[in-house]
């Protein structure tokens, strides 16, 4: 399998030229790409798996993560004076 990028669109499939599936950012999978097929040879790029995952992720939302210290076990936040 190789992964097409056409005006956008992710795609995956045997050949440019013939698409078996497209990345749904919605739903965040491939799903059977139901466009017509063979497509004209000068359709879309090939693009590497780095890439192609990078596109992925992109369509993740972005989460903050927020990362607090650990209080020390069994000890307050505050020294005893």
């Amino acid at each position: 399998m190789i992964f097409i990028e056409h005006e956008g669109s992710l795609y995956r499939g045997l050949s440019r030229a013939w698409p078996k599936e497209v990345w749904s950012q919605r739903q965040r999978k491939f799903l059977p790409y139901t466009g017509n097929v063979p497509k004209p040879i000068e359709w879309g790029s090939e693009i590497s798996e780095a890439e192609a995952i990078n596109t992925m992720m992109g369509a993740l939302p972005k989460r903050v993560a927020t990362v607090l210290p650990r209080r020390p076990r069994g000890r307050s936040w505050f020294k005893r004076s």
